[in-house]
């Protein structure tokens, strides 16, 4: 199940972002009964990053597993730029129990290791993934945070896109924050 929230207007505070604070909270409510998913979206300033750490800050007040990154333009074309804010510590953690390629795949890409006649490519890299999210599910609810999804790397992407496919049935949420491009004048006008 996934929510899908749309903000626009002038900047506001957090206690006006009512709707968006609710569906952050009925997501971290809901994760027993499988992964969930929810993208805030809107014009920029209008306090998207606010209501996203609010629901990461309630999360970890519950003692859910959180990971985060912050996405950013300059590194949107870097190879797994995102990946080390999002699994290094996971990796940490639970990298020597996964099976050779999974975890071969996942340290090449965390630069933990050099790459040899290839770089790993997203699908290894989700497969490890999704092998680090579930052993980390097992302990507990864990929720991936993104804020300004639009500037994640593409390999992340596509690693985490792969990974979230195939979680079905365990305590994972997603919390995403995006940019869309405000309208011009003229386009509000007609809207």
């Amino acid at each position: 199940m996934a929510h899908h929230v749309h903000g626009s207007g002038p900047v506001t505070t957090l206690v006006e972002r009512h709707e968006e604070r609710s569906a952050a909270r009925a997501l971290l409510d809901s994760l027993d009964d499988g992964p969930r998913a929810l993208l805030i979206e809107g014009e920029p300033g209008i306090g998207k990053t606010a209501v996203w750490r609010a629901a990461l800050a309630d999360a970890e007040a519950r003692g859910y597993r959180v990971l985060r990154c912050v996405a950013e333009q300059a590194e949107a074309r870097l190879s797994f730029a995102g990946l080390g804010d999002l699994a290094d510590d996971l990796a940490d953690e639970h990298l020597h129990e996964l099976p050779a390629p999974q975890r071969e795949a996942l340290e090449v890409a965390l630069i933990r290791r050099a790459a040899g006649d290839a770089a790993p490519d997203s699908t290894a890299v989700g497969v490890g993934l999704r092998s680090l999210l579930l052993l980390a599910a097992a302990d507990g609810p864990v929720v991936i945070g993104i804020d300004d999804v639009q500037w994640l790397d593409g390999e992340t992407a596509r690693a985490l896109a792969f990974a979230l496919r195939r979680v079905s049935g365990h305590r994972i949420g997603v919390i995403l924050t995006a940019r869309t491009p405000p309208l011009s004048p003229g386009a509000r006008a007609r809207s």
